[in-house]
Formats: structure tokens, sequence, C-alpha cells
């Protein structure tokens, strides 16, 4: 049995399997709930960062809850030319209007549980990304500093500097992108976006 608490106070659930802890948990992150974390019947907790990586399919779990490295620098996978410019052509359409506020594409292109970490510190949900009102995107293209990299198999890790401007002021964000490969493609689970 696992218990995944999260709020101030805090809220406890119990749940069965770790794979449905996780899950809920997860789910929690996304609704943005505090302090949630995963413990075991023996005392061990993952929470933060490392729970968000589990929940994203990054990383996997042991039954007591320890972070399974699969991705140690001696098994770091190359991405292929081709899924590197398949990348690059999806995160480059997300600042092109024409797509971004194109309804049918951004629902292909989001994964069911995406989420986001804006630059402005707000919570975006895949709704709130779906929702968004049309408007001109000044940005610098290609990406500069564009990176991809796989960190599992059908997983990418996606970074690179944004530069917009609006009005007189340009702005620039270090931002990251989390995509899994999906039977039909590329889709977008994961996207943070930090002020530089």
């Amino acid at each position: 049995m696992y218990k995944v608490r999260y709020g101030a106070k805090p809220t406890v659930e119990e749940i069965a399997t770790l794979k449905d802890a996780v899950e809920r948990a997860g789910q929690l992150i996304s609704d943005n709930y505090a302090n949630v974390t995963v413990r075991d019947g023996e005392g061990n907790e993952i929470s933060g960062d490392d729970l968000l990586a589990c929940y994203l399919g990054v990383t996997t779990l042991t039954s007591d809850l320890r972070v399974v490295d699969e991705h140690s620098p001696s098994s770091v996978m190359e991405i292929s030319k081709e899924d590197f410019e398949r990348l690059r052509q999806l995160e480059e359409s997300l600042w092109r209007a024409e797509r971004r506020f194109d309804r049918e594409y951004m629902d292909a292109t989001l994964a069911p549980d995406f989420f986001e970490f804006g630059r402005s510190g707000r919570v975006y949900r895949r709704e709130d990304a779906l929702n968004v009102e049309s408007s001109a995107i000044q940005a610098t293209l290609p990406l500069p500093q564009f990176a991809a990299r796989l960190i599992a198999g059908d997983v990418a890790l996606v970074t690179y500097m944004s530069e917009v401007t609006y009005g007189n002021t340009l702005e620039r964000a270090n931002r990251s992108s989390l995509w899994s490969r999906y039977p039909m493609g590329w889709r977008l689970r994961f996207h943070q976006g930090t002020p530089a």
C-alpha cells in the first residue's frame, strides 16, 4: 500500500499500487498542489523532481521508491538525425501563429497529460494551452541554442533559448520540453520557461 500526501494539512490518500500512486501524484502536481509525496509502508518517500520525472516516464522506481538510473553517462542514447529535425520542427511550430493557434493541430501535438510551468510562473494545463487567444508571435527562428537528446527510448528532452519581442521589449527565457513518442508520432508532455 502506498500513501499519496499533498497540501499544507496534508491530505493523505491510500493507493494499492505504485503505478497508480505515481499517476495520482502526477495529476496533483499538474493541478498545482503543493508538497506532493508518495510514501511506502516502510517510510520511504519520493517527491519533487524525482516524482515528476517518474510520472512523466523519464525514470522508473523500485517498489521501495528508489529511482532507477538507466541513463548513466556510459549509456547515453544517440538521437537520430530524423528525430532531431522532427523535434526541431515541432518545437518551432509552437512559435508560429498559424500552428500555435490552430486548435486541431495543437490537440494532436499536446499529449493528454500535458502541462506547462510558464515563464511567468503560472501553471498551464492542456485545456489552457488549447484555448489561448490568437495573437501575433514575434519569436526568433530558428530557435537559438536548440538541443535535443533522448533520455529514454521514446522520450526526448529539448532545450533552447526563446527570444520574443513584445512591443519594444525583447524577452529571453531558457526553455525545456519533454516529448514522448506515441504510435502517431511525437507529442509534447511538459514544457517549462525560465526567465534568462
